[in-house]
């Protein structure tokens, strides 16, 4: 039976996409009926998180914060006295020292494309130094990767133009969208209550990373003031980096007043509800791997507008309404259209509805496993050539 070691630590809605990533994955290995068992490595705040998990899961403490050397003299050591026959690390920091085989999730290239969006306003060169450093840890891990997993071809594409890693060691498995299905949502009084939200509003949901170009989206209600006077636009996502938060919250209230809400990192519970209620949900980002918010919002029978550019076309296909990249005047045409007819507003959230089903994280899960037992496979073969030539 194979051993994977599977590194948990992002685990938790409180770290952003690739902890819900994380979350969801193993949450969704546990539903599996596969067998195998799995070593999670886990940090102190995240310890209890998978604690209902059956026999085939054992947790590890590894209290080592991301990104920092600790990652690269402490975790490797975890790793080898698991014994696991196999890794997975499922965002790009891998450790230099990491023993193999391992796989590795590279769920986007901004880092790459994006250079300077998201560094911080304060303490610049820093920031720059950090970067070019992660870019250099994560060509070196996936020189030593068995496999490296991607949520879309898009970002398939990119990834081997960019590094020049061979498109033969590269799988697309695309994520799942249907985590909040099973969520009680809050009722709307409530919600409405709690962050002063009114109907109708347009619904955006990220970071404050300026390559998320949410001052389109709020440009664009803006400009629909005189024809939608009482249409707000509601930002849901973690305040991070702080100090992006704090501009683009200016820039919102600046522009809309009363109308904008900035309602942060919202628990799930509160999340459906916001996808629920919305007259849309609206994205302008310049770069996705993986279209997550826009496809739980179509679970949620919402219609989305979202940017004819990165993944978008490829995952969310005709069930979306699309617009040009970077053009305010675009955003606001297409929330008007939705606004002015039902019938159109009706037929995309019906398509998107449609969509969303089948992107399922038990479809993601079970490619994983695949490709685990797939590769492992390999790596005994090859080990035992390498034994073989060393008898003869």
């Amino acid at each position: 039976m194979i051993h994977i070691g599977f590194d948990a630590r992002f685990a938790g809605i409180a770290q952003g996409g690739v902890g819900r990533y994380v979350e969801r994955v193993v949450k969704a290995l546990g539903e599996s009926k596969e067998h195998f068992t799995m070593t999670l490595f886990l940090q102190r705040f995240n310890w209890g998180l998978f604690s209902y998990l059956d026999e085939r899961f054992r947790r590890v403490l590894a209290d080592v914060p991301w990104y920092g050397w600790r990652e690269q003299i402490a975790l490797p050591s975890l790793f080898r006295r698991a014994r696991c026959d196999f890794y997975h690390v499922p965002h790009f920091n891998v450790p230099l020292r990491m023993p193999c085989p391992f796989v590795c999730t590279i769920h986007d290239l901004i880092m790459w494309e994006e250079s300077g969006a998201r560094l911080s306003t304060h303490r610049k060169v820093v920031a720059r130094v950090k970067e070019r450093a992660m870019r250099a840890v994560v060509r070196r891990a996936l020189r030593r990767a068995a496999h490296c997993i991607v949520p879309s071809r898009w970002t398939a594409g990119r990834l081997t133009s960019i590094t020049r890693i061979a498109p033969e060691r590269v799988t697309v498995i695309p994520e799942g969208a249907d985590a909040l299905m099973r969520v009680l949502s809050r009722p709307w009084e409530e919600v409405c209550a709690r962050y002063h939200v009114a109907l109708p509003y347009v619904l955006c949901v990220g970071s404050a990373y300026p390559h998320k170009q949410t001052t389109l989206i709020i440009d664009a209600v803006a400009s629909l003031t005189s024809i939608h006077p009482h249409l707000h636009l509601v930002h849901a996502g973690p305040l991070h980096p702080p100090s992006f938060a704090r501009a683009l919250e200016g820039y919102g209230k600046n522009a809309l007043g009363k109308r904008y809400h900035e309602v942060g990192m919202v628990p799930d519970e509160i999340l459906t509800t916001l996808y629920r209620h919305a007259t849309a949900y609206v994205s302008a980002s310049r770069m996705e791997g993986f279209a997550l918010p826009a496809l739980e919002a179509m679970w949620h029978h919402t219609p989305v507008i979202a940017p004819a550019s990165s993944c978008f076309p490829e995952l969310l296909g005709d069930a979306a309404m699309y617009t040009t990249p970077g053009d305010a005047s675009s955003i606001a045409h297409a929330i008007n259209a939705l606004i002015k007819s039902p019938d159109t507003r009706g037929r995309y959230a019906e398509r998107g509805t449609i969509l969303a089903r089948t992107y399922q994280w038990s479809r993601h899960a079970e490619a994983l496993l695949q490709l685990y037992h797939l590769l492992h496979g390999q790596s005994q073969t090859d080990a035992d050539l390498t034994q073989t030539g060393a008898d003869v």
